[in-house]
């Protein structure tokens, strides 16, 4: 292990006469890195102060509690009280005494060390501060500059006597010596082992690191009596750190034998930098900070309910392939179950779990660093949990359990078809039934039983119900018979895995799915329903958390469902004005909304307890259902409804419609009251309208436009879109509507084959027609793509404009983005935008607030483009370009030339959403002949312009088109001849 050097008790002052004063030299070791008691590396400080005379030992004992108490500044050592005994005073005697600080007594018999650890390529290197005042001849003038000048034999013996017996060693029967620049090393006892000595070893002067360096070694041999060795030969540079021998093997390649009274074996250079690396990272791992944090957090992961099922869950992997396991939500599936497999035999690669949101997906992954010990991400190269989510990922070589959102692991699908680096893959909370679950189950499926006969993978589907017959009966099914292209499926025979052979193997039955079922730690919750409907629900919300807050004590955070990011803004305002207005005597509250475009700073403090006297308003969207568990929350409260993806097939577009909830998430919504303690859940609905809710939401694939899921299925080899088993057959007609588009966007051929561009697209993570708007916008003929990467950053967050309810308030939006508006639209308008944000260099929060822009929107903006733009290089898009900085793209004028370039890479990708001009005023899409009104939030809203490009449709009173600008017929000729 990696010890610390303890300093002796003894200050040994030389006094060394000048012609006009007596200068005392005092030399402080301060970084002294060990290695079972073998100094590394050491740095000297030379602390030097003088008076012009001492003519009494007061005086003298006086003047030398002044140089410690110095010395002690520069080491940055308390010295409320100094203390120094003089035992002689001559001009030329060695003087010495002892000393106390107010950290540290220290008498002639004790040892006392001051330690730090400094972390350096992520080994933790233990440096110890020593006090050690030279013992020098005296010369005619001062030391300066010199860590240790000349030590001659005698004055180290005299030194020596004083030590006390450290480590078995009797210090005071050979010397112990400090090398500086250049030191002569001589036996205590050159009459009995004068074969030993005497020795020379020369070291590197001062660099711009340090002013000294220092090494030695001592090796005592008990069988040879009082003899010793030192044989350090240090080559060139400076030795920055433990890491730098181990790299250099110590000392070049010289052989040396050392009886270590600490270890208690031999080394050998060659060899002694494995284990020194070994001893290294077993401290690091031992005792280091995160590592006392997992200590403690692991109480709390033995007290969760899934805990007891450890050995079943590891035990049913063993005997098979797939693990269907359900458990309620808070059971500790998502946090414990990755690090259980990392515990079994066939697990010798990565681990992968998905989640719905990347919400959970980074929360995830930052508290099961926390339980493991390690850093998270890119912070370390050693850090073995990491994350991934859509243009944010991090991850390290060292990663062994990586988060996931599901759309990013079906992009890993597409470089790596048979997921080579992982050795199991989980999926979660799959009981939401998203598209991409549906896929990733499927594409699973086909690989465990097929592709990946030498070279085991696992899956485990876990759910927050217990209804997981369904699941399991169709991963019982699965085919051996893969739906991959021929080529695909010899790619896949073709790779070895070095693990386990055939015969060697577990015994198993990779036909049949194993079931595990974890009860869940539910306290009682009592339900509250409103005797009749309400019309306002964020002002029945705003007087339910009020009516909580005031009638019930501490502890019990309240937990709000909520529809939408606009939603929980407002009750917040609102939550936040009435309670800054009540009496003293009521604790305060502290809101917090949670929602999935939250940055990640302000996500966590969601997972923070509240401060003292203080209770806790969450706002959240349906992320709170079962994606993340909040702690501390005893009161729910529920609006019933949600914001849900619904495909309108005559209009050829997704949108989000607010619909009730179903009676499942209703469920799960008053569960969260319940985790820790009796609850109260209150429903902002009759229980009758609870009654004749849906049992389950239907799954997403039956609501939802396919186009990118059917991309996906032919890119990753999929003959036959329409025949491949999953989970819940989609509509045929949403099927064909899929191919259709992909074919307009010239993804795939006649045939139904992937085109070169549809596998660029397919590699990007946008929907299709935003990847097509990039390619097209890469040609040569539009030139545009940094612009057109501007844009679609926009397009993947949320709204950068603050939200706007009163035409008032809409008039005064408008005349503070008027320098940022452009007539032709919404587009161009979002590009001007941005860039003006990215330009502003003095203080861009200022600058969003005076143009009611989000502040952190933009900032989600501009950490999503530094993404494409890296994706778009990745991807050869550039053809060989650079992209303009920020600000030059502010200073380039968009002229109309340029404008016209963009909206014609617009219309490539979005051609179904284009309506044009009525006599009457309306908008009709062109395919569907639907009428479409311009959104009041739109730049063109109460303009008319012949034809209109619209990115969404948004249902409220009728069909309002978002993200609208205005484009020519002939553009539409010209780009789709």
């Amino acid at each position: 292990m990696v010890q610390s050097e303890t300093s002796h008790s003894t200050v040994t002052i030389t006094l060394i006469p000048s012609s006009t004063s007596i200068t005392a030299t005092t030399t402080i070791l301060t970084e002294c890195t060990t290695y079972s008691s073998q100094t590394l590396r050491a740095r000297a400080v030379t602390v030097s102060t003088s008076t012009s005379s001492v003519a009494t030992p007061t005086a003298l004992k006086s003047w030398v509690a002044s140089a410690i108490s110095s010395a002690c500044s520069c080491l940055s050592i308390p010295t409320q009280t100094v203390s120094a005994t003089v035992t002689s005073v001559t001009a030329s005697a060695v003087t010495v005494m002892d000393f106390a600080t107010s950290v540290m007594t220290v008498t002639p018999t004790s040892t006392s060390t001051f330690v730090q650890e400094v972390t350096a390529n992520d080994y933790v290197v233990t440096t110890t501060r020593q006090t050690i005042v030279s013992t020098t001849t005296i010369t005619p003038s001062p030391v300066t500059n010199t860590a240790f000048s000349s030590v001659t034999a005698p004055a180290c013996a005299a030194a020596c006597t004083a030590l006390p017996d450290l480590d078995g060693f009797q210090y005071r029967d050979f010397n112990r010596y400090y090398a500086g620049n250049q030191v002569t090393l001589n036996p205590n006892n050159p009459g009995k082992d004068a074969s030993h000595g005497p020795y020379s070893a020369t070291f590197p002067g001062s660099s711009k690191d340090c002013e000294a360096i220092t090494a030695c070694r001592v090796f005592a041999h008990d069988q040879f009596g009082s003899s010793f060795e030192i044989h350090y030969r240090l080559s060139t540079g400076v030795w920055e750190c433990v890491m730098y021998y181990q790299g250099r093997g110590l000392t070049n390649t010289d052989a040396y034998s050392v009886f270590d009274a600490d270890v208690g074996r031999s080394y050998r250079r060659t060899d002694s930098s494995a284990s020194m690396a070994k001893d290294l990272k077993r401290k690091r791992e031992n005792d280091s900070p995160l590592q006392a944090k997992r200590l403690k957090l692991m109480v709390s992961r033995k007290e969760l309910p899934i805990w007891s099922r450890k050995d079943d869950i590891l035990g049913a992997l063993e005997k098979h392939d797939i693990l269907v396991l359900s458990g309620e939500t808070g059971s500790g599936k998502s946090t414990q179950v990755p690090q259980f497999l990392l515990e079994a035999s066939w697990c010798t690669k990565c681990v992968a779990i998905t989640q719905p949101r990347r919400v959970a997906a980074i929360s995830l992954a930052r508290r099961v660093a926390e339980e493991m010990g390690t850093p998270l991400g890119k912070s370390s190269p050693a850090s073995r949990v990491g994350y991934s989510v859509r243009f944010d990922e991090a991850t390290g070589p060292s990663t062994r359990i990586k988060y996931l959102t599901e759309g990013m692991l079906l992009q890993e699908m597409l470089r790596d078809s048979t997921f080579g680096q992982y050795s199991c893959v989980i999926i979660d909370e799959v009981h939401e039934r998203n598209l991409n679950v549906d896929l990733l189950l499927g594409f699973l499926r086909e690989l465990v039983y097929s592709t990946r006969r030498k070279q085991p993978l696992k899956l485990v589907v876990m759910s927050a119900t217990a209804d997981v017959v369904g699941i399991s009966r169709y991963l019982e099914a699965g085919s051996r018979e893969s739906s991959l292209t021929s080529d695909q499926t010899a790619e896949n025979d073709e790779l070895e895995w070095n693990g386990f052979s055939d015969d060697e193997r577990p015994a198993k039955t990779p036909s049949k799915v194993a079931l595990v079922h974890v009860e869940g730690r539910q306290y009682p919750v009592t339900l509250s329903y409103l005797d009749k409907p309400c019309d306002d629900m964020a002002q029945a919300a705003l007087e339910r958390i009020f009516l909580i807050h005031c009638k019930e004590p501490l502890p019990g955070d309240i937990l709000v469902f909520l529809i939408g990011q606009d939603k929980i803004q407002q009750l917040k305002a609102s939550v936040e004005a009435f309670a800054a207005n009540l009496p003293p005597k009521i604790p305060p509250l502290q809101v917090l909304p949670l929602f999935a475009a939250l940055p990640q700073s302000a996500q966590q403090q969601i997972f923070q307890p509240a401060p003292p006297r203080t209770r806790k308003v969450i706002l959240a969207t349906n992320i709170a259902e079962t994606s993340v568990t909040v702690p501390g929350v005893r009161f729910v409260i529920d609006c019933g409804k949600a914001k849900i993806k619904q495909f309108h097939p005559k209009l050829n577009l997704d949108s989000l419609l607010i619909q009730a909830i179903s009676r499942s998430s209703a469920d799960q919504r008053k569960g969260r009251a319940g985790r820790e303690a009796p609850g109260q859940c209150y429903r902002l609905y009759t229980q009758n309208s609870y009654n004749i809710l849906e049992q389950a939401t239907s799954p997403e694939i039956l609501r939802c436009d396919l186009s990118a899921a059917v991309l996906t299925m032919i890119a990753r080899g999929v003959k036959d879109p329409f025949r491949f088993p999953l989970l819940t057959p989609p509509n045929p007609k949403s099927m064909m509507k899929a191919m259709l588009q992909l074919l307009r966007l010239e993804t795939i051929d006649s045939s139904g084959a992937i085109t070169p561009v549809g596998r660029k697209i397919a590699r990007l993570p946008l929907p299709p027609n935003l990847g097509a708007v990039i390619l097209y916008a890469a040609s040569e003929a539009s030139s545009c793509l940094a612009e057109v990467i501007d844009i679609v950053s926009c397009l993947t967050v949320e709204s950068i404009y603050q939200h706007i309810e009163t035409e008032s308030a809409r008039e005064e939006a408008l005349a503070a983005r008027g320098t940022l508006t452009r007539r032709s639209g919404d587009h161009v308008t979002l590009l001007t935008t941005i860039r003006a944000y990215a330009a502003e260099s003095t203080d861009r929060k200022a600058w969003a607030e005076a143009h009611l822009l989000s502040h952190r929107a933009l900032q989600n903006v501009l950490a999503v483009r530094k993404q494409l733009r890296a994706q778009c290089q990745a991807a050869k898009l550039l053809n060989g370009k650079a992209l303009p900085e920020d600000v030059d793209d502010a200073l380039q004028p968009v002229d109309e030339d340029l404008e016209a370039r963009i909206l014609k890479c617009f219309i490539r990708g979005f051609v179904d959403n284009v309506a044009k001009l009525c006599p009457d005023g309306s908008y009709k899409t062109l395919l569907g002949n639907e009428i479409v009104a311009i959104h009041p939030g739109s730049v063109l809203f109460g303009r008319k312009v012949e034809m209109i490009l619209y990115d969404e449709l948004v249902f409220t009173s009728k069909a309002y088109a978002r993200g609208v600008s205005a484009v020519r017929v002939g553009w539409l000729e010209e780009v789709w001849p």
